[in-house]
């Protein structure tokens, strides 16, 4: 073999162009939720997103065909990133267990939910929370909310809770959630006691829960 045909050899592999592709969106999303982090949704501007990014607009565009639809995507990715490390159906359980053993089991569960927001960025959980007046804004977010947040809010149901009530509560519990997380970025609060004052805040839910059964079944409609 030559010098020059082992110098080829040694170059290293280019990555495809998927992989470019999926590199630049991940991109994308991390400029977007620290643009959320550092001034609220209204702050995630396609035009912002590329101007952090140095690159065209319509290069943006090309990944996402509006802003509403940047901000499900970062709702959708932090998601997808828990549930590349914990299965759903896992999840569920931890949720849905209120034992002592359950509770250290929670505990793992929120703090991958925790340690999330250092791989992604906060800005999916913002965007959940914010309240939201565009229609197709709200029609999105109630989407994701639906294939997302079964698995809070089925484990309370089953325990006794109204579906009303579940969804309350878990809207009380993620807000809570990114007020600690925003509060850690500042260094006003460590990750332990965050983890444990929501794993108290969901056991709280099943204690409510458990002292409203049995509740009539069409409550839960």
């Amino acid at each position: 073999m030559s010098a020059q045909t082992r110098s080829i050899a040694r170059l290293p592999t280019l990555p495809r162009r998927s992989e470019q592709a999926a590199q630049r969106r991940h991109q994308l999303l991390a400029i977007a939720s620290a643009l959320i982090e550092e001034g609220g949704v209204e702050a995630a501007s396609l035009a912002a997103v590329s101007e952090r990014a140095g690159c065209t607009r319509p290069l943006v565009y090309r990944y996402f065909k509006s802003k509403e639809d940047l901000l499900v995507a970062l709702v959708d990715g932090y998601y997808e990133h828990v549930d590349a490390q914990i299965s759903e159906a896992a999840q569920r359980r931890a949720l849905g267990d209120p034992s002592v053993e359950g509770a250290e089991t929670l505990r793992g569960l929120i703090g991958i939910f925790w340690d999330a927001m250092y791989e992604v960025g906060l800005g999916g959980p913002i965007v959940r929370c914010t309240h939201h007046y565009s229609t197709r804004l709200r029609a999105l977010a109630a989407d994701s909310r639906e294939r997302h947040e079964g698995r809070f809010i089925e484990p309370w149901v089953e325990a006794g809770l109204p579906r009303f009530a579940a969804e309350t509560a878990v809207d009380g519990l993620l807000t809570t959630f990114v007020s600690l997380a925003l509060k850690a970025r500042h260094g006003e609060v460590d990750r332990e006691l965050a983890i444990d004052l929501i794993t108290r805040s969901h056991a709280s839910v099943f204690a409510v829960a458990n002292n409203n059964a049995p509740l009539d079944p069409t409550s839960n409609r």
